[in-house]
């Protein structure tokens, strides 16, 4: 009996791996997207060995390109920075590694939390209840919140917390609570929803959640074993909020609806999702919410609690049920939004990888009231499955990049401003006149709508894309540029020519400074346009005011080493470069700036004037400032050698000035034709090189 009983267990678990693997394998072949840019890609704290010891000594998002000052999210999670540390020394920025981790990972919580079932109910011999338990441990392994948590590298947190946790549990289960009490400390070290486990334990306890075949009844050992786990989990708070203590986590943003209608529009929005997977979306916009029906189906669930509560009091069955419900209701909890965790939505569908398993055992138990309940039961499961499944096989490639990701959530909801936002910063660098147009476009739909702070920053962003696109010497539109950011740092209405669009960018209430989070919208364009105009002391002053107050931006310690460059304040640039390098050893361009800059160190040591003055200009041109090349160049007058004649012809077509390179040559031609070979193969570089060359920190 009890062999037939271990076949079907295995069978439902290896069903389930089975489905898992079908569904999410996909998924190791995406790349990173959203958050994974910050947490692996761009974060030296878990790439730099000598960083790590910090790191893990520090708030989980203080991270140098985005310090937790800026943050509203002051987490506390070592363990999954060691995760990312150790798959960077494996894989590097190589993605399918994370992605491969991740989906192991969801393997293992998909075995532990089918022995966690089955520790919860008495097994039958019934085909219809182990029906009824391979379904929910299947829909547990492709529900659609999967998506968020194995899909997406950063979202791992829910999966190596419920791993630990389900662990703990089965420890706990056997009567090991002392070795229970590592995995429930890991737990909580990955995620801060583990520290309800000992609530959870005792509340089984209490309820008599106890089959026959595991002995949890609510012996004083047992409770005992609750007291062990749960003085793990306080010594664990206590040294986390030492090494991140109260005053240091920020205030959640504000957020529209009152706090009732809000918790109760979040938690219908969790139960509808726990159900039923669809529309797809990717962020959860919470006017859509607060103003829909959302809240009747959350207060529904609370009195549904409530009722489950009252009953128990005296019926068995209630208080099992009861046991079950609370698996799911408490970990959502800190998830609820009593107070704002974020400004742009009222919940995350990744939340729901742990609570998932209070549903299944809420099925299971229906399941366990006879036969026919068994099939029923198993049949609507099956349903889900099926139908989360396709869901999740059809979002798998929507989070294989930025770009995709973005572009799919634009098309499910344009009216997303966080999502234009969050497309323009993704099309930026592959196609700036999308990103241009998108961004034009969202800031006038936002200023009709009478959001004009939104309006404000989406217009910023369109400036930000077009002066990327502006030739250096294009004085005209750099001139406007900057008068522009002038009016808007001054609290003026503004008007711009943008993505085909006339924008009114208007910085509302005198004082307010709604760009100052993100110095890439107005202050370090302002201080990049300024050094772009040739104005070098204003610029350098800006870049200064950009750095007191964002001293880890990368793109302005950049911009700021090559004006220092030009100016030949060469060792100044450099400790620029080596902090970058100690940021973000990966920025574009960081490599060859500071090769750039070292060969502008060598120059004062060459001896032969004309040679050190062809490398000064080099290093200019390869700089950005053509003019002071051509300063240099003079020495040489009209009757230049060839080498000298390129360097010049580069300068101006660094300027937008093709043409008169042109002539420049021919005319070097004409002037000398004993070398018309020397002079062809002039020409020939000329022609090869591109109509305009940015500096090397120009990243705006």
């Amino acid at each position: 009996m009890k062999l037939s009983r271990d076949r079907y267990f295995v069978g439902a678990l290896a069903l389930s791996v089975l489905a898992a693997v079908l569904v999410l394998g996909p998924s190791i072949h995406n790349g990173f997207a959203w958050d994974d840019r910050w947490l692996i890609v761009e974060n030296p704290n878990i790439q730099q060995p000598g960083r790590l010891g910090l790191a893990l000594r520090s708030a989980f998002w203080d991270i140098p390109s985005r310090p937790v000052t800026a943050s509203a999210w002051i987490y506390y999670r070592p363990f999954i920075t060691l995760v990312y540390a150790g798959l960077w020394r494996v894989f590097g920025p190589q993605a399918w590694g994370y992605h491969a981790l991740n989906l192991l990972a969801h393997l293992g919580c998909v075995v532990l939390a089918g022995r966690w079932l089955r520790d919860r109910f008495t097994p039958r011999d019934d085909l219809g209840w182990w029906a009824a338990f391979g379904a929910a441990v299947m829909l547990f392994a492709v529900h659609g919140s999967r998506v968020e948590t194995v899909v997406w590298v950063a979202g791992c947190t829910d999966i190596w917390m419920a791993l630990w946790l389900l662990l703990a549990c089965a420890l706990w289960t056997r009567g090991h609570a002392i070795l229970a009490a590592i995995p429930a400390v890991l737990a909580a070290l990955s995620k801060e929803v583990a520290f309800a486990l000992p609530v959870l334990l005792a509340l089984d306890l209490a309820l008599g959640v106890s089959p026959p075949e595991v002995d949890t009844r609510p012996t004083p050992s047992r409770w005992r074993g609750v007291a062990t786990i749960a003085g793990a989990l306080f010594v664990a708070l206590v040294v986390r909020l030492v090494l991140v203590p109260p005053s240091a986590f920020a205030a959640g943003s504000a957020m529209e609806g009152g706090i009732v209608r809000r918790v109760l529009s979040t938690l219908g929005g969790y139960l509808s999702r726990a159900v039923w997977p669809w529309p797809d979306a990717v962020v959860f916009r919470p006017d859509r919410y607060l103003g829909g029906a959302w809240w009747i189906l959350g207060l529904l669930g609370l009195l549904g609690l409530g009722a489950l509560a009252w009953r128990s009091r005296r019926s068995p069955t209630a208080r099992g049920t009861l046991a079950d419900v609370a698996w799911f209701a408490l970990p959502l909890v800190p998830v609820l939004n009593v107070m704002a965790i974020s400004g742009y939505s009222l919940l995350g569908q990744r939340f729901l990888y742990l609570p998932l398993l209070g549903l299944c055992a809420l099925a299971l138990r229906l399941a366990s009231l006879g036969p026919r309940s068994a099939r029923v039961v198993a049949a609507v499961l099956s349903l889900l499955v099926v139908a989360h499944g396709a869901s999740v096989r059809g979002m798998v490639s929507t989070w294989r990049n930025d770009e995709a990701l973005w572009r799919r959530a634009h098309q499910l909801d344009r009216d997303d401003l966080f999502v234009c936002k969050q497309l323009v910063v993704a099309e930026t660098e592959a196609r700036p006149a999308v990103a241009e147009a998108l961004a034009a476009g969202c800031s006038r739909d936002a200023s009709r709508k009478g959001s004009h702070q939104e309006a404000l920053l989406l217009g910023l962003r369109a400036l930000g894309v077009r002066l990327r696109k502006v030739p250096e010497g294009d004085r005209e539109s750099l001139v406007a540029f900057r008068e522009t950011y002038l009016s808007i740092e001054a609290g003026r209405v503004a008007q711009a020519e943008v993505g085909g669009l006339r924008l009114t960018l208007r910085p509302g209430e005198r004082g307010g400074r709604p760009w100052r989070e993100d110095p890439g919208l107005l202050e370090g364009p302002l201080a990049l346009v300024t050094f772009r105009l040739g104005l070098d002391e204003e610029a350098e002053g800006r870049f200064r005011r950009v750095l007191a107050s964002h001293p880890n931006d990368i793109s302005t310690l950049m911009n700021l080493a090559v004006l220092l460059g030009r100016r030949a304040r060469w060792d100044e640039a450099l400790a620029l470069v080596g902090r970058v390098r100690s940021l973000g050893p990966n920025a574009p361009g960081r490599s060859r700036l500071e090769r750039i800059l070292r060969s502008g160190v060598s120059l004062p040591t060459e001896l032969d004037p004309d040679r050190r003055a062809l490398g000064l200009a080099t290093v200019m041109l390869e700089l950005g400032a053509p003019g002071r090349a051509f300063e240099v160049l003079q020495r040489f007058g009209d009757a230049a050698p060839p080498p000298v004649v390129l360097l010049r012809a580069r300068g101006l077509v660094a300027q937008g000035r093709v043409g008169e390179a042109v002539a420049l040559v021919e005319a070097a031609k004409a002037r000398d034709p004993e070398h018309r070979r020397q002079w062809e193969g002039v020409l020939g570089q000329l022609r090869a090189l591109p109509a305009r060359r940015g500096a090397p920190g120009d990243s705006r």
